[in-house]
């Protein structure tokens, strides 16, 4: 008995110190596949055939993104290398170029899918049967909302009850239209613009759902299920020098972030920054973060008994949108020479007169 003890003490050693990227993906975000799209969404037919022949070149392992969710949920081990590709918004793009390429690999892939646009018969989207097919051939076909609205605005005079049951209720109507038109809809869901805060992402947990943003990094069990992180694929974000560290990075996800507030307006809007990382093989002394448009920013790192702590003294003043911040590590781990972990935070800061900011 004894000698048992020992062996499960030491199983359970060898399974507290095993390093955390044998938990983690990376999650690719694309929408458009064009030339002919707008810029801020669209990656070229070229530079995306360009990712995938990558991907193949590295033997990357792409996985269909259930069973990526299946092994988060149950903390098992998922090799390294592994990618899923994702798609928002269920543009005819997707269908008419990204589809072939993918099944033409064999490669599974998921599409992020607002029925009312299908219902309106909108000419630059899929219809019904395009998307039976491509589901048919593997593809994954999940919800976006119903609208495709900014799903963290509440209306005027809106309490956060009844503004969460309308948010239910449209994420609920377009389960039920997936469902009525295809089959085995799981219950996923990608935010519209990526906006999400911990309320609404925690409601969603409650109802069943995964969420995914448009916050970058990789993903792993210690992220939180409605808050997991994707890498956005644009002409841009998506060039091929950057792509290729992109999709070989390493989590590091935020034990606690100080202040939370994400919606944010002029009054409100944080001027500094604490984020508790987990524990993680990196050289945190060249840990360093950037801010959205405004280049690198200060930062105070140390490494505690059980976290690695980053305080960010001067946040730069937000101008109304959608402002991120992103942070880099290397990893110190020899056998990960080269790669980086990533961290993601981001806000929506309302217009100076309390009003949102237009649609992007």
């Amino acid at each position: 008995m004894f000698r048992v003890c020992l062996l499960w003490l030491s199983l359970l050693g060898l399974f507290v110190s095993a390093p955390l990227t044998a938990l983690a993906a990376v999650v690719l975000q694309y929408h458009h596949v064009s030339n002919k799209t707008p810029a801020s969404t669209s990656i070229s037919p070229e530079l995306f055939e360009q990712h995938l022949d990558y991907l193949a070149e590295k033997n990357y392992q792409i996985w269909p993104l259930p069973k990526l969710v299946e092994h988060l949920k149950a903390k098992d081990a998922i090799p390294d290398k592994v990618v899923v590709i994702t798609f928002d918004d269920a543009y005819e793009s997707i269908y008419q170029v990204a589809f072939p390429l993918l099944k033409a690999r064999n490669w599974p892939f998921t599409v992020f899918v607002a029925p009312q646009a299908i219902e309106q018969k909108l000419a630059s989207f899929m219809t019904w049967p395009q998307l039976l097919e491509m589901q048919l051939s593997g593809a994954t076909i999940a919800n976006h909302s119903y609208a495709h609205a900014h799903l963290v605005r509440r209306l005027d005079n809106e309490s956060e009850s009844a503004w969460l049951l309308r948010i239910t209720e449209d994420i609920q109507k377009a389960q039920t239209l997936l469902s009525r038109n295809l089959d085995n809809i799981p219950r996923l869901l990608a935010y519209p613009y990526g906006e999400f805060t911990e309320a609404l992402a925690e409601h969603l947990e409650t109802q069943g759902y995964v969420a995914f943003g448009q916050q970058s990094g990789a993903v792993s069990s210690l992220h939180p299920m409605g808050q997991i992180p994707r890498f956005p694929m644009t002409n841009v974000f998506g060039e091929m020098s950057q792509f290729k560290t992109k999709v070989a990075s390493l989590p590091f996800p935020a034990e606690s972030v100080s202040p939370t507030l994400r919606v944010i307006d002029k009054s409100t809007q944080p001027d500094r920054l604490q984020i508790r990382l987990y524990p993680q093989a990196v050289h945190e002394q060249q840990l360093s973060c950037y801010f959205s448009g405004q280049g690198k920013v200060p930062v105070q790192v140390s490494r505690l008994k059980d976290a690695i702590s980053v305080e960010i003294p001067t946040l730069p003043d937000m101008q109304p949108g959608r402002a991120r911040l992103n942070c880099t590590a290397p990893s110190s781990d020899n056998k990960l020479n080269g790669r980086y972990h990533w961290f993601s935070y981001f806000w929506m800061r309302k217009k100076n007169d309390g009003t949102w900011y237009e649609e992007e």
